[in-house]
Protein backbone atom coordinates (compact mmCIF):
# COMPACT_ATOMS: atom_id res chain seq x y z
CA UNK A 1 0.00 0.00 0.00
CA UNK A 2 0.98 3.18 -1.08
CA UNK A 3 0.73 5.65 1.76
CA UNK A 4 2.45 8.24 3.66
CA UNK A 5 2.42 9.61 7.25
CA UNK A 6 0.91 13.14 8.43
CA UNK A 7 0.77 15.30 11.48
CA UNK A 8 -2.89 15.96 11.62
CA UNK A 9 -5.17 17.00 14.61
CA UNK A 10 -8.55 16.00 15.49
CA UNK A 11 -11.23 17.03 18.35
CA UNK A 12 -11.68 15.97 21.64
CA UNK A 13 -15.31 16.27 21.71
CA UNK A 14 -18.03 18.53 22.75
CA UNK A 15 -17.60 19.62 26.38
CA UNK A 16 -15.43 22.07 27.85
CA UNK A 17 -12.31 20.58 25.77
CA UNK A 18 -14.55 20.93 22.45
CA UNK A 19 -11.70 23.76 21.22
CA UNK A 20 -8.46 21.41 22.25
CA UNK A 21 -6.39 20.21 19.27
CA UNK A 22 -5.36 16.52 20.03
CA UNK A 23 -2.18 15.45 18.34
CA UNK A 24 -1.85 12.48 16.22
CA UNK A 25 -0.08 10.70 13.04
CA UNK A 26 -2.70 9.97 10.00
CA UNK A 27 -1.74 7.21 6.95
CA UNK A 28 -2.50 9.38 3.69
CA UNK A 29 -4.21 6.78 1.12
CA UNK A 30 -3.56 8.25 -2.79
CA UNK A 31 -6.70 8.34 -4.75
CA UNK A 32 -7.87 10.27 -7.43
CA UNK A 33 -11.60 9.86 -5.49
CA UNK A 34 -11.31 9.99 -2.18
CA UNK A 35 -15.35 9.86 -1.44
CA UNK A 36 -15.19 6.89 -3.24
CA UNK A 37 -12.05 4.94 -1.47
CA UNK A 38 -14.14 6.07 1.98
CA UNK A 39 -17.40 4.56 1.13
CA UNK A 40 -15.44 0.90 0.10
CA UNK A 41 -13.14 1.41 3.20
CA UNK A 42 -16.83 1.65 5.14
CA UNK A 43 -19.12 -1.29 3.38
CA UNK A 44 -16.21 -3.68 3.77
CA UNK A 45 -16.23 -6.75 5.75
CA UNK A 46 -13.98 -4.88 8.39
CA UNK A 47 -16.21 -1.26 8.67
CA UNK A 48 -13.06 1.45 8.57
CA UNK A 49 -14.26 5.12 9.07
CA UNK A 50 -11.47 7.41 7.43
CA UNK A 51 -11.66 11.05 7.17
CA UNK A 52 -11.12 13.28 4.11
CA UNK A 53 -9.68 16.85 4.75
CA UNK A 54 -8.20 19.01 1.95
CA UNK A 55 -9.00 15.93 -0.67
CA UNK A 56 -6.87 13.49 0.73
CA UNK A 57 -8.13 10.31 2.70
CA UNK A 58 -6.84 9.80 5.99
CA UNK A 59 -6.39 6.56 8.68
CA UNK A 60 -5.70 8.44 11.82
CA UNK A 61 -3.43 6.13 13.92
CA UNK A 62 -5.11 7.26 17.43
CA UNK A 63 -7.73 5.08 16.04
CA UNK A 64 -6.22 1.46 15.61
CA UNK A 65 -6.47 -0.53 18.34
CA UNK A 66 -3.46 -2.54 19.05
CA UNK A 67 -3.25 -5.96 17.49
CA UNK A 68 -5.64 -4.44 14.68
CA UNK A 69 -2.92 -3.22 12.03
CA UNK A 70 -3.56 -6.46 9.84
CA UNK A 71 -7.25 -6.28 10.35
CA UNK A 72 -6.97 -2.60 9.26
CA UNK A 73 -4.43 -3.43 6.09
CA UNK A 74 -6.22 -5.98 5.19
CA UNK A 75 -9.29 -3.89 4.98
CA UNK A 76 -7.41 -1.02 2.87
CA UNK A 77 -5.88 -3.43 0.33
CA UNK A 78 -9.64 -4.98 -0.61
CA UNK A 79 -10.92 -1.58 -1.07
CA UNK A 80 -8.21 -0.82 -2.65
CA UNK A 81 -7.73 -3.93 -4.88
CA UNK A 82 -11.83 -4.18 -5.46
CA UNK A 83 -11.52 -7.71 -3.92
Amino acid sequence: VDAHPKEVTAATGGGALADRPLPSVAAVLPTDDPDELARQLRDGDVCVLPRIRDGELLLDGRTVLPGDDELLLDAVVAALTGS
